[in-house]
């Protein structure tokens, strides 16, 4: 069994930070400036964004502070909607954390390419650090904490450094000015369709404040310190993601962030000249590295708590004698490798994006669910609802159906998934004998 008490607020606070910023925020704020074209739409998708993760952490802190365990949404989904629901829950969400290795660690095999001049076996270097962040969990949650502690904080020097310096020395002045031809603004259909691409962007960007569910039966008394951590560490991700935007806008201007595809690094060699994009390698490095590692903790224990609920092998059950679910830390790690060796990753993630906005919309509904289950007050009671729980209730969906109006070929693989699941469920239940809760 995972140990209980391990962890105190101060990880799950860094794990948070770790898990929400990775690379996104250096290139989806040009792609939703491109595909919103006004500053002012811009702006009111990325404060959305904002409001609808710190809402969410209000929900999802409801749940957690009720059943504090470990494995993210999949112990909400099974203990409210059954298990199919939370089989469904549990193996995309462990897909999506998998292929997320995949994906930041080539980044990073990239960014250390450029910075040290190496441009060969990106798969093999890929492969060799995924198993270097899984020896370091494999080691124990005592090495996971130190790591993370470790990892997170120069992410957040990185921040503080990339902000400041941006809104001092930034100039947009000096850039050279894109063609000047006017700009047709979107609106109607073509407005809601740009309002729905950039938050395909933002959204998963902002997601990552639920950190401390997937660590929840490990934390020091869970009913206080993850609401508290949760919503804490949300806040202090709007803040950075926020920050983050309004410096490159600053430094660059609205015209120059749709114009650059690497806008921060623009910025960077306006400041510092020729090593700008050295500087800027460096920080991205710093800003991957704990993110992979945050996801080598919450991925290994979706996989050990499907495998206790019996639907997946028992052998992922093992934990070793420093608290890591060691088996299920290689089955991730194998998982990871065989996407970045295959170049994978893009196209599972590309598939199971909807998923996580699925994953939020279900947890929202859950809190509805529960509330009229149970009559009792649960430890921590969502502020706001059920008007805050509501509304990103609501939003999650008028997303996903228009995502799905906007792409039915990938909504039609999605609900191709989730038809198949339902025979692999089955089998897999069957085969591995699910125990009744």
């Amino acid at each position: 069994m995972l140990r209980k008490n391990v962890f105190g607020p101060i990880f799950v606070v860094l794990t948070t930070i770790g898990s929400a910023i990775g690379v996104g925020i250096l290139r989806i704020p040009h792609e939703s400036a491109e595909a919103l074209q006004d500053l002012k739409w811009f702006w009111a998708a990325w404060l959305f964004g904002a409001v609808y993760s710190l809402f969410g952490a209000f929900a999802v802190s409801e749940l957690a502070a009720r059943d504090p365990q470990s494995g993210g949404f999949y112990n909400f989904a099974k203990s409210t909607f059954g298990p199919f629901i939370g089989f469904v829950v549990g193996w995309m969400d462990w897909l999506v954390i998998s292929s997320a290795i995949a994906a930041m660690t080539i980044a990073l095999v990239q960014f250390l390419g450029e910075i040290f001049g190496i441009t060969r076996w990106e798969g093999l270097l890929a492969s060799v650090l995924i198993v270097l962040f899984a020896l370091i969990q494999w080691r124990g949650v005592r090495w996971s904490e130190k790591a993370q502690e470790f990892l997170t904080w120069p992410k957040v020097l990185a921040f503080a450094f990339i902000v400041g310096t941006f809104f001092i020395f930034g100039d947009r002045a000096s850039l050279p000015q894109p063609a000047s031809s006017p700009t047709l603004l979107p609106e109607g259909f073509a407005l809601g369709a740009g309002l729905i691409k950039a938050m395909q962007g933002i959204l998963p960007s902002y997601g990552g404040w639920e950190a401390a569910i997937y660590v929840g039966e490990e934390v020091r008394d869970p009913a206080k310190t993850i609401p508290r951590t949760v919503i804490w560490g949300t806040v202090l991700v709007d803040i950075v993601f926020l920050g983050m935007v309004g410096a490159v806008v600053h430094a660059v201007g609205f015209e120059g962030l749709k114009g650059s595809k690497v806008p921060y690094v623009l910025a960077a060699e306006s400041i510092f000249g020729q090593n700008g994009r050295m500087l800027m390698n460096v920080l991205a490095v710093c800003i991957i590295a704990s993110a992979i590692s945050a996801c080598c903790i919450n991925g290994p224990r979706v996989l050990y708590k499907i495998s206790t609920d019996g639907l997946f092998a028992a052998g992922a059950q093992r934990v070793n004698q420093g608290g890591t679910p060691s088996a299920a830390l290689w089955i991730t790690a194998v998982a990871a490798i065989a996407f970045a060796a295959t170049g994978t990753f893009g196209s599972v993630l590309a598939i199971l994006a909807n998923f996580q906005v699925a994953n939020y919309a279900l947890a929202f509904l859950e809190v509805f669910v529960l509330r009229r289950r149970h009559t009792e007050p649960p430890p921590y009671s969502a502020w706001g609802h059920p008007w805050t729980t509501g509304g990103v209730l609501l939003a999650s969906v008028a997303f996903l159906v228009g995502a799905s109006l906007m792409d039915p070929k990938t909504a039609a693989i999605n609900a191709g998934l989730v038809l198949f699941a339902y025979p692999a469920f089955r089998v897999t239940r069957r085969v591995c004998g699910e125990k009744e809760r």
